[in-house]
């Protein structure tokens, strides 16, 4: 029997592993592939607010039986809070690119967020981080004509950088 530690590599796949003498390493007595798998989880979006709800593609490796036959088999553990698995955007063998839904989190900070199925062996984690959640504290005027054309303005407290005004969007119940 020979033990050894497997080394870094830095990519994916099926790579050979031939076993020689040290003094001679053209001696080689057997060669076989070890595929070599990613373990952690790729986020499009690694934070959310602690209200939930907010849904993100997530690349999950290293699952012995790829592609995934349905995203139902998926389970999404955000630091001890279930979160859900809504979707799968794409499927390849040992890589699935999931659509997760975050949960809503009593505490704001990172978390270990876990990807484990109930039929397929293997895990899958990254850094998942909760902010507190905006909370409107003023909305002034709280009412106008239903002709629109007034200037409302709102004081929000906790809410999330955005790069440009361009980037945020506001509806008012059905009309956007």
């Amino acid at each position: 029997v020979i033990d050894f530690v497997t080394p870094a590599v830095a990519e994916e796949g099926n790579l050979t592993v031939a076993i020689y003498r040290t003094a001679d390493p053209s001696s080689t007595a057997v060669t076989f592939l070890h595929l070599f798998t990613k373990a952690s989880a790729s986020l499009a979006v690694d934070r959310a607010s602690t209200a939930g709800g907010l849904v993100f593609e997530a690349t999950v490796y290293g699952f012995n039986t790829l592609p995934l036959e349905s995203f139902s088999t998926m389970n999404a553990d955000f630091g001890g809070i279930q979160g859900s698995v809504v979707g799968i955007a794409s499927s390849e063998f040992r890589k699935a690119v999931l659509l997760v839904e975050s949960p809503a989190s009593p505490a704001t900070g990172p978390v270990l967020l876990n990807f484990t199925s109930r039929v397929f062996s293997g895990s899958s984690a990254a850094t998942f981080t909760f902010y507190p959640a905006a909370e409107v504290s003023v909305a002034r005027p709280s009412h106008g004509p239903s002709s629109g054309g007034n200037t409302i303005v709102v004081e929000v407290s906790a809410f999330p950088v955005t790069a440009s005004p361009s980037d945020l969007r506001v509806s008012f119940g059905a009309a956007a």
